[in-house]
This record gives structure tokens, C-alpha cells and sequence, in this order.
């Protein structure tokens, strides 16, 4: 290539943060306003960055095919640049597994694009087609920054924008890039499509134009899961367990979610036919709708018996604050007086807008910080303080949580806790201490990058660890099918997602991760079908959580945290021991015997064999069941107490599944069974299955017996 003469003009840019090389120039030209002179001896000129300027400089580059030219690469450079200047943790930061999980991401999303690697020789040969290109990553610098990555992936863009001619597969290409690259971040970073997006702003919106439906896949159904009281779906009888068949002249069969949803949605006012079958009609029938502003409820309330006041907050939107003041307003009204206490559920809350979750927690607490934010490599560091002016002093609050409740619904139940201000009852939450930003850009697509990590009051993370309750409630599943007395968390976590981020200072898990003061076990009842009629998302259900927070705040008089708790040890003892007899008998009924160990017993050795078996052993199918038979028999002298195993595989159908006991007698042998259905659609597979033993006195802990079932 012949030696370039560069002149860069950046408006209102630092001169000294420019790049020297050319090829980082391309990454600015590519993202900033701008205009460059070039000169090579042949060429000379002003030409606008970047389009102008590239054809300048590489004549050889084929006119843009289609509508969407993939080899301008804008959005990516302008990531690269975001990255570059704001991503939470620079260690991170890999450039050359970057640059190879872009193109890894390419190739499975687009089935032209196959790509070759060749690690010996530091040699890629990417194919489109019957077309191929080798790149060679010794012609970028190694890949050891990320403007090299930009120009490798600028090269790549080139050679596909030459042989691929659909302008929504380029685009699709360029986006699979950037989120190959940002998959190997953290699992928050990532790029939205302009349809993502927009979907996006109308959650934050609250509003949208459509019918009032909430729907979902069901079997391969377009199923409505519930309408929303007061749209023009609620007013149409529409139902729950309806199947949707088709949507104006297209039938949903093998519809996408999002493709049902663009179909649904659309202007206030306009018309739109849709079909609908039943359980009940012999066929589907045709249901006229005319489409309304669909106003999304983040938060609802409801006045409890004793003055305690109940208000749900499903996610934090534009509006959400606003709705919690009006309706603790209507509740004070309802009541006629002061509120003897408030609930406030953040039950499989996900979160939303940081600054919502900040007004909320000040406005419960006077004076503090609320929420620390901790940006790019711990350098950048804002504390959001709480004011006195309009703080609600009274009156006293439960905070409901579970491993749903996430982000912004931890920032205001972790700003509570740790003032003082509430008791938190549940389980623990999902663990989401960072932060991210949404950039847009104009293409209508948006990056949603992690800029910061936060802590709680008191430089407190709960990243990947979550909040601690201080009444931890563990609900517990008893039938003939199936028990779940110890396993029955079953909410992923930001622990469990990989790539998560590590706790932003680790000297502070000890602290967050303290023991619940009390800890309640919840015996539900077998799972029912809903019921038809109870299909609107807005009516309220009491539970054992919330009658729990009704109870102790209907008989507390204090205002702090440490005071409530100890006013409440009392009740919660009285909770415990009547769950405690719940659950010893309805175990009972299924020949377990559970009552536990005599308090003056004083532990022996647990001398015990254990086998488990799958039945049968050979020839399983997908579709099939599977049977697994544990037999203990105690070969000790006295008896054991509440003796359980625990399955774990790598397998989900396997991990996880509970074999109850109870009480073996020396001599005594006892089986459990647990029935898997192996799913239509599975793959064949080998796996271990480990069933591992405890008891009320642990001293079965050190057995376990292991099997393999193959599939």
C-alpha cells in the first residue's frame, strides 16, 4: 500500500487521545464526527469519515450490495470505542478471544459463514459460500488491542459484504460479531437489535399499543397465559389456556414469540382479527379487537385485615415511583389512619431503572448512602445519599424477596436492611450487583454495557452472592410423585450464569453473607391446574410469606430492624414448631416416619449400606421412564433420624432429586423411588447419578453410592 498522509479534524475531541497508526484511526473514523485529508500522490482532498474517506484510500472495495453495508462497520467501532472508554472491568478485556468468539458467533448464526481455524499457524480461512478468504492474525499486531480487533473484523467484513447479498443477513452478521465479542465479558454486555430494543424502551415505558395479553409457547401452542383487567382482551372474554391459531391472515403455526407479539401490537385504534380456540368450542372462532393504549401496572396494593398495607412492585419503569406514592396514598385513605405496617414484595421482581430504585429507597430512609456505584477498574466511584425532605418514617416494613428478585429490587431491599428501616423475609435473591447502561446508536440497535458494580449501604456487594434474609422461608413440596424438602430452590442465579462478575471486593462476603436469624420451612400443597376464572395478573393471592409479614407486623410495635426481629422471635417460634408438625404429618401419610431426634440423644456412628439402581437397565429410549430405586439398610446399633439422600449428576433430569427415609431402625431396611420421564425430543447420553446421604444428627454424611444410566 502506498504511504497516506493523514490531517485528522475531530470536533471537540483531545487531540492527544488520537491513535497514531492508521488502522486506529479507522476505529475513530468510524464512530466520531470528523473529516480527513488525504494525500498519497495521486489523490488529495477533504473527504468526510468514514465512507468517503475509505473509498478514497481502498478504491478496490465493491460498492455496497443491498441496503445495509456490513463493511462500514459503524455500530462496531463505535462498541469498541464504549468498551474501550466505560466497561466495568478492564482485566477482562481479551482482544484475540474477542476477536475468535466474534466469528465463532458468526458461523452459528449465520449457515453461509463457516469458519476454519487453523491455531498452528495463527491462520483463519473463512468460507461464504463456495467463496474462501485466509486471514492471517500476524497482519493485526497479534490481536493484542482492540483496535486490531476492529480491523480484523473490518477485513472479514469486506470479504462477506462481497458474497453475501441479503442486506438483513450483513446486518445480522455484524451484530452476531459484536455479541460474539461481548459474550465473553460478563452476561449483562450485550448488543440489542433495533426490534430488542424497542421492545426494551416500551417495558420502561409502561405503555404500549395492543390488546392486553400476556402469552407465551405452550406446547408448541401460542397460548394466552392471563389478559390484564380493563384492555380490550379482558372486555373480549378472552381467557387463560386459550390457544391463539391465528393472527390476522398469518397462522401461528411455528410463529416465533417475537414475531406474535409484532403481529399483536401496533396503533391505538386500529383493528386486528384474531382466532381463537378453547377447550371447550369445537373449533376456533374468529374475535374481532380494536387495539388500545395497554398501560403496564408495575405496581398494585391491597389494604390486609389490621391495618397492614400490601403493595406488589413487578419490575422498576419509568413511572414506578410515582405509582408507589399514589398508592400507599390510597391505602392511608382506605385505612382512615396511619398504616400499622407496610408490606413491600419484590418477589420475582427482575429489576429495571437504576433511578427508580434510588427514589424509592429514599423515600423510606432519611439519611445515608442508598446505593454506592464503583465504575472502570474501581477508579470511578458515586455515592446516591438520601434526603430527609418527603422520607415516610412510619411505618413499619416487610420486604418479601426470592432468588426472582434482582438488581434494582436488591438495591432497594440491600438500602432497607442495612439502614435499619425493614426486616427482609423469603430467600435469598438472585445476586445482580452491576450495573449497565444502554447506548443507542442509529441503526435503532443499542449496546447494554456493565459500567459499574454496586454496593449497599456500608461498601456492601451482593454480587453473585445476593441478599441474606433475615427470616429465611424454605418452601417444601411433599406428594406421591415427588418430595422436595431440602433441594427446592430452583431459581438460577447470577452465581450459576458464566462469565459472571466477581464481588467487587471479596473481604465483603463474610459480612453479606451472615445466617438468617430465623429460618421457617413452608409446607405447600400439591401444584393444581389455575383456575380459569382467576386469570387476570392483577389479582391478589395471599400466601405463607405474606401472611407471615401480616402476622408480625399486626403485633410489632417497633420501627427498627434489630427491634422488629426481636419482637417477632416469639411468633416465629410458634410458626416453626406448627410447620415443623405440618410436615411430620404429611410425611406421615406417605409411611415416613419424621419426627426428629430426642434432644438428649447424643450422636453415634452411622454404620449404614446404600444401593441405588435404575430400572430398567438397558435399552432406554427418549420417551421412556426411568426408575430410581435407593435401598438403606441401617447396620448400626441405634437409630437413625430423618435420613435423606440427595442425587447429583450433570444431567438435570438426575441432580437434585430427594429419597426421604426418616427414621431407620437398627436392622431396618427401607427404599424410596423417584420416577424421570425422559423428554421426547432427547439425545442420547451417558451419566453418573451420586446419591449422597445426611440425617438429623449427621452422621451419615460420608456415604454415598453412584450409578450410570445410559440413554
Amino acid at each position: 500500500m502506498p504511504q497516506i498522509r493523514l490531517l485528522l479534524f475531530f470536533p471537540g475531541v483531545d487531540l492527544k487521545r488520537i491513535p497514531t497508526s492508521l488502522s486506529a484511526c479507522f476505529v475513530l473514523l468510524s464512530a466520531l464526527p470528523a473529516y480527513i485529508f488525504v494525500a498519497d500522490g495521486n489523490r488529495e482532498g477533504f473527504f468526510s469519515a468514514p465512507a468517503s474517506a475509505r473509498a478514497a484510500l481502498y478504491p478496490d472495495i465493491s460498492q455496497p450490495l443491498g441496503e445495509y453495508d456490513l463493511s462500514s462497520h459503524q455500530t462496531l467501532s463505535r462498541v469498541i470505542i464504549l468498551l474501550k472508554e466505560n466497561y466495568v472491568d478492564p482485566t477482562r478485556v481479551k482482544p484475540k478471544e474477542m476477536f475468535l468468539a466474534a466469528l465463532n458467533n458468526i458461523q452459528k448464526t449465520v449457515a453461509e459463514v463457516i469458519v476454519d481455524e487453523k491455531y498452528a499457524s495463527e491462520k483463519l480461512v473463512i468460507s461464504a459460500g463456495k467463496a474462501t478468504h485466509s486471514l492471517h492474525l500476524s497482519d493485526f499486531g497479534g490481536l493484542d488491542q482492540l483496535w486490531e480487533v476492529t480491523m480484523a473484523l473490518r477485513e472479514v467484513f469486506r470479504f462477506l459484504q462481497e458474497h453475501i447479498y441479503d442486506a438483513e443477513t450483513r446486518r445480522n452478521i455484524e451484530y452476531a460479531a459484536i455479541n460474539g465479542m461481548l459474550f465473553t465479558l460478563d452476561p449483562h454486555s450485550m448488543l440489542l437489535k433495533p426490534e430488542t430494543f424497542d421492545e426494551v424502551r416500551l417495558n420502561t415505558k409502561g405503555e404500549f399499543g395492543g390488546l392486553g395479553i400476556v402469552i407465551a409457547i405452550r406446547d408448541g401452542n401460542l397460548t394466552i397465559i392471563s389478559p390484564i383487567a380493563s384492555t380490550p382482551a379482558a372486555r373480549a372474554g378472552l381467557k387463560a389456556k386459550d390457544h391463539i391459531v391465528r393472527i390476522g391472515e398469518y397462522s401461528t403455526v411455528n410463529m416465533t414469540l417475537e414475531e406474535a407479539v409484532q403481529l399483536l401490537r401496533g396503533k391505538p385504534g386500529s383493528p386486528i382479527t384474531i382466532w381463537v380456540k378453547r377447550r371447550t368450542w369445537t373449533e376456533p372462532k374468529p374475535i374481532k379487537l380494536i387495539r388500545a393504549i395497554i398501560k403496564i401496572e408495575s405496581v398494585t396494593s391491597k389494604l390486609l385485615d389490621n391495618g397492614i398495607g400490601y403493595i406488589k412492585i413487578k419490575n422498576f419503569q419509568n413511572n414506578t415511583f410515582g405509582d408507589l406514592r399514589m398508592q400507599l396514598e390510597q391505602l392511608k385513605q382506605a385505612q382512615q389512619s396511619q398504616l400499622k405496617g407496610l408490606i413491600l414484595d419484590f418477589r420475582n421482581n427482575p429489576g429495571g431503572l437504576l433511578d427508580q430504585a434510588i427514589q424509592i429507597s429514599d423515600y423510606f430512609i432519611d439519611n445515608g448512602p442508598l446505593v454506592i456505584t464503583v465504575g472502570q477498574g474501581n477508579k470511578k466511584r458515586e455515592v446516591r445519599s438520601a434526603h430527609a425532605r418527603g422520607t415516610q418514617n412510619t411505618p413499619p416494613l416487610a420486604v418479601l424477596v426470592n432468588g426472582g428478585s434482582a438488581s434494582a429490587s436488591e438495591i432497594v431491599a440491600g438500602a432497607l436492611r442495612n439502614h435499619n428501616r425493614a426486616i427482609v423475609i423469603g430467600q435469598s435473591t438472585f445476586g445482580k450487583g452491576s450495573v449497565q447502561v444502554l447506548y443507542d446508536f442509529k441503526d435503532h440497535s443499542a449496546l447494554k454495557l456493565t459500567v459499574a458494580q454496586y454496593l449497599t449501604p456500608g461498601d456492601v456487594s451482593i454480587q453473585s452472592v445476593g441478599i441474606t434474609p433475615d427470616i429465611k422461608v424454605e418452601p417444601v413440596h411433599i406428594s406421591k410423585e415427588r418430595i422436595a424438602l431440602f433441594a427446592n430452590d430452583h431459581f438460577l442465579r447470577e452465581k450459576d450464569l458464566q462469565k459472571h462478575l466477581d464481588q467487587h471486593d471479596a473481604s465483603t462476603t463474610q459480612k453479606q453473607t451472615m445466617p438468617s436469624t430465623y429460618h421457617l420451612i413452608n409446607v405447600l400443597e400439591p401444584a393444581e391446574d389455575t383456575d380459569e376464572e382467576m386469570n387476570t395478573l392483577d389479582e391478589f393471592r395471599s400466601d405463607f410469606e405474606i401472611e407471615l409479614a401480616q402476622n408480625l407486623l399486626g403485633q410489632i410495635t417497633s420501627q427498627t430492624r434489630e427491634s422488629m426481629l426481636e419482637e417477632s422471635s416469639p411468633i416465629i417460634g410458634q410458626k416453626q414448631e406448627l410447620a415443623e408438625q405440618e410436615l411430620v404429618k404429611r410425611l406421615q401419610k406417605l409411611n415416613i416416619d419424621w419426627n426428629n431426634a430426642p434432644k438428649d440423644l447424643a450422636p453415634d456412628e452411622g454404620n449404614v449400606s446404600l444401593f441405588l439402581k435404575t430400572t430398567p437397565l438397558t435399552s432406554l429410549q427418549a420417551g421412556d421412564d426411568i426408575k430410581l430405586t435407593a435401598t438403606l439398610r441401617n447396620t448400626g446399633k441405634t437409630s437413625l433420624y430423618r435420613v435423606y439422600g440427595i442425587t447429583s449428576s450433570k444431567n438435570p433430569l438426575f441432580d437434585g432429586l430427594e429419597f426421604a427415609f426418616g427414621r431407620v431402625a437398627p436392622g431396618q431396611k427401607k427404599t424410596w423411588e423417584n420416577l424421570v420421564k425422559i423428554p421426547q425430543d432427547y439425545y442420547s447420553r451417558a451419566d453418573q447419578i451420586t446419591l449422597k446421604l445426611d440425617d438429623a444428627q449427621h452422621v451419615t454424611k460420608a456415604f454415598t453410592t453412584s450409578n450410570i444410566v445410559n440413554i
